[in-house]
């Protein structure tokens, strides 16, 4: 075997000790027939009747003279002889260090051919060559960068790919610069962890690749999401790796939180569920899935993280798996959590309450020792000083709990409402929170309640209703007496007023009951612009809906069917008609309070009732123009215009008010010469 011995000064300038060990195994390439390594055009086999020459005359003179010592002295000094393998191994590695872009890619083409086509007897060449790759991804052209990774991704796996230092590089590379790198190196990760056995190697390809998923670049991201959905979701999803791939996203994770990057798991599964398609056979999967991390994370202690911050992301994708397939939660996950649910610390209290928000309780209703278990320990988590997500969790839960049962309507979560609105346990915002959890929940079961029929539950309904809506008033009237603080007045007011709206759409016949009329004469005179407001909002909505209960047309439509509210038929009548025509003039009278927020609520309002035809137009411009302040705001009136003059009436004034409407709003005077004008039209 011929060898080259270098002086010590070339070798200073080589990139890498391996190109020495290329030149001096260069010699082994007379094993290998010349047509094979004819592969520097492109990196593909050419013409048999080609010579190696031939090939290198691809490469330009120029291109062919290195600007280094080493490769001066490969093209003065190294006796290749006569032999053209030997001349063309030379010259491609010469010209890896070369200045220009496309010579040093020809130059890797042909270097990664002769490794991978003469790996079996060439080893040394073999790890000589990667060696060289893996200096190659400092180089400073981007698709030099990207071709390394690519011939990497294109190596056999028989061959020697050093596989920690190509994880190394590849982990590296993921955070590039160029997108095409950084999309490469993804592509390299997801090859390298199918073909990895150790533990560690892949926690740290799962991190990277989650890391890749929030990338800029759709391109990246899209990789990355990809090479993610296969690994959590693979054909090979089977129990026994969805217990391993579960203590992953535990490892991998903690890794993610210990680098500042707690939410990436979470928006990889939003991103990844959307592939998880609802069927017979991934059911027994997603339920594997599912309990293994249950089991992993709630019934051990944390791994490795003492602030418990997996809870922001385990208990999504739970309580996504368990969404997209009900099927996956067991009786006895609910027994494990409820066990765990008093005891463990806040942090991973709220991953359990996210997790059942998201069970279907009518199927465990059968369990009645677990169930009243799980909702005595909820009941007393409500007095905990939890924080305010962890409360509201905790009440909808309860609400959620109670509303599955067919028969009782929630009297747990409404004992707890009376408990809570007369007490002062806890602080302003929990009655915020519990009203409109148990107000939602009562609406939901007394949906259920009048599609299953009978005249007994719908009078048990009622009565259950009218108690709740008791209570409403109770809080309502509270907080406009209450002079304490005007804020947390403002937001239980607003939530008992938002309650009764969710109420009153539901059952609109009782809009004619005594207490509910009172409470509108109230509201509406209230010194709380903010109750004020959000009381104008509800009036909006059941005029909508009072609307499209009398919209015949309207009702045949498939939009409707699908999302209208079921209703009663008694209840399909003009009570709230009614009630804005008695107080027309108190919100008229509104829209010159000095509060951009309030005129806005006012002639939203407005612009319902005219255009619903449930007063003449004419009073509606009549008190939008009765000040002179308000031409300041005309232009922003002005949007609204059309819908509020267009109506069944028809009048010569209300043709008049619609054609010259801004004529009107910047001259408040002109509305008084044109009920002359049309007197005098009238008396001639």
């Amino acid at each position: 075997m011929i060898r080259y011995d270098l002086p010590s000064v070339a070798i200073e300038n080589v990139a890498t000790s391996s190109v020495v060990k290329l030149v001096s195994l260069s010699i082994d390439c007379k094993r290998a027939n010349s047509s094979d390594l004819s592969l520097i055009s492109n990196g593909l086999p050419v013409d048999r009747q080609s010579t190696p020459e031939s090939e290198l005359s691809t490469l330009n003179e120029d291109e062919l003279q290195s600007h280094s010592s080493t490769s001066s002295y490969y093209a003065s000094g190294v006796n290749i002889g006569s032999n053209s393998d030997n001349m063309l191994l030379v010259a491609a590695i010469r010209s890896t260090c070369s200045n220009n872009v496309k010579t040093r890619m020809k130059a890797l083409k042909c270097l990664f051919k002769i490794a991978t086509r003469h790996r079996s007897n060439l080893p040394y060449f073999v790890d000589s060559f990667f060696d060289l790759c893996f200096h190659r991804f400092n180089d400073t052209s981007i698709l030099i960068r990207k071709m390394v990774l690519n011939l990497l991704m294109k190596a056999p796996i028989s061959t020697n790919l050093k596989t920690t230092e190509t994880l190394d590089v590849a982990i590296e590379r993921s955070k590039d610069v160029g997108s095409a790198v950084r999309k490469k190196s993804v592509q390299l990760l997801s090859k390298l962890y199918t073909y990895s056995e150790n533990q560690t190697s892949r926690v740290k390809i799962l991190s990277a690749i989650m890391m890749a998923t929030v990338d800029l670049e759709q391109a990246v991201s899209n990789a990355a999401v990809k090479a993610a959905r296969d690994f959590l979701f693979g054909d090979d999803f089977c129990q026994m790796v969805a217990i391993e791939r579960a203590e992953l996203l535990l490892l991998t994770t903690e890794s993610l939180y210990n680098g500042g990057h707690v939410e990436i798991m979470r928006q990889l599964y939003v991103q990844c569920k959307d592939g998880l398609v609802p069927s017979s056979s991934e059911i027994h999967l997603a339920r594997d899935l599912a309990s293994t991390l249950l089991h992993q994370y709630i019934a051990t202690d944390t791994p490795g993280n003492p602030n418990g911050n997996l809870f922001n992301i385990l208990g999504y994708i739970i309580s996504d798996i368990i969404k997209i397939q009900p099927e996956a939660i067991t009786i006895a996950d609910i027994h494990l959590m409820s066990s765990s649910v008093d005891t463990c610390e806040e942090k991973k209290t709220f991953c359990i309450l996210t997790i059942l928000e998201a069970v279907s309780w009518k199927k465990f209703l059968q369990h009645k020792s677990i169930m009243e278990e799980l909702k005595r320990l909820i009941s007393n988590m409500i007095r905990k000083p939890l924080s305010y997500r962890a409360l509201e969790k905790s009440v909808n839960c309860l609400c959620l709990i109670d509303s599955s049962k067919s028969i009782k309507v929630s009297k747990t979560a409404l004992t707890k409402l009376i408990h809570l609105v007369h007490g002062k346990e806890i602080s302003m915002h929990a009655h915020d929170i519990v009203i409109l959890s148990v107000t939602s929940a009562i609406c939901a079961c007394n949906s259920y309640r009048r599609e299953s029929g009978g005249e007994r539950k719908h009078e048990e309904s009622n009565i259950h209703l009218l108690n709740v809506v008791k209570e409403m008033l109770y809080v309502v009237r509270w907080s406009i007496r209450n002079e304490s603080s005007q804020r947390d007045i403002d937001i239980i007011g607003k939530s008992a007023i938002r309650c009764l709206g969710i109420l009153l759409y539901a059952r609109p016949d009782l809009l004619t009951s005594q207490p509910i009329l009172q409470l509108f004469d109230n509201m509406i005179n209230t010194a709380s612009n903010e109750l004020k407001i959000e009381l104008l909002y509800v009036l909006k909505k059941l005029l909508l809906k009072e609307y499209e209960n009398d919209n015949e047309e309207l009702q045949q439509t498939e939009h409707f069917t699908k999302w209208s509210a079921p209703a009663l038929e008694n209840s399909k009548h003009n009570s709230v008609s009614a009630i804005v025509q008695a107080h027309f003039k108190n919100i008229t009278d509104l829209v010159l309070v000095n509060d951009i927020y309030m005129q806005t609520a006012v002639v939203s309002v407005m612009t319902e009732i005219v255009k619903q035809g449930i007063v003449p137009p004419s009073m509606a411009s009549i008190h939008l123009i009765e000040n002179h302040h308000l031409s300041s705001r005309a232009k922003k009136l002005m949007s609204k215009g059309p819908l509020l003059v267009s109506s069944i009436y028809c009048t010569p004034q209300h043709k008049y008010i619609r054609t010259n409407f801004k004529k009107v709003l910047l001259s408040p005077r002109i509305f008084v010469s044109t009920e002359r004008k049309f007197a005098t039209q009238q008396r001639d």
